[in-house]
């Protein structure tokens, strides 16, 4: 999927694979920046994160890092160190350095049910699945809560807020993304890495 997405828009793509668990990714990220991309984008999770991240930090590149919301957790960021994460954009569907109500809400939720859990990483990503579950059921009337009831409900709701999504809203009508029908929304927010915080989020 990635090759022909990245084409259409004008960008070369190279995947390059790294197997998980890797401790020291610096062959495979010297590998990547064999042809001086502009870019290099780092998906993956935490662990992986923190291998990428730190072999960047030791090889010389001008390519601008981007990565998803995974190596935002406050582990990466102990383990790389900020210098190393500096600049970095991260594509992410929520934010928790905002004044917005939802991030508000989101706060409080997590302060009052899990005081002892960091709203950073994963947890958000929970948080959103569930209450947007919530959200986009609202029309079930009555005791029916059967699997075709719940579908018919997901289906039909319209533009509804995700939580702590920064204004971003979901509709689940199979339109979002052609040939994707479960994806129910193509927005999405860029922040940038700043000592070690997520700064200055963006709606893309």
């Amino acid at each position: 999927m990635g090759a022909p997405a990245f084409q259409a828009a004008g960008v070369n793509l190279k995947v390059v694979p790294i197997p998980p668990g890797t401790p020291d990714a610096t062959p495979q990220v010297s590998a990547g920046l064999g042809d001086n991309p502009d870019g290099v984008v780092v998906i993956g999770e935490s662990t992986l994160c923190t291998s990428v991240f730190k072999a960047l930090g030791t090889v010389s590149t001008t390519a601008e890092k981007m990565t998803i919301q995974p190596c935002s957790d406050p582990a990466v960021v102990e383990a790389v160190g900020n210098q190393n994460l500096n600049g970095t954009k991260v594509f992410t569907a929520s934010v928790i350095n905002a004044d917005d109500p939802e991030t508000q809400l989101y706060k409080a939720i997590m302060a009052k049910y899990a005081p002892d859990t960091d709203i950073e990483g994963f947890a958000i990503i929970g948080y959103q699945g569930m209450l947007g579950l919530v959200r986009a059921t609202e029309s079930v009337q009555g005791t029916d809560t059967s699997p075709a009831a719940l579908t018919a409900a997901i289906k039909s709701a319209k533009d509804v807020v995700l939580p702590a999504g920064y204004g971003l809203k979901f509709t689940c009508d199979g339109k979002a993304m052609p040939g994707m029908v479960s994806v129910c929304g193509s927005g999405g927010i860029v922040e940038t890495f700043e000592n070690g915080e997520l700064v200055d989020p963006q709606l893309v």
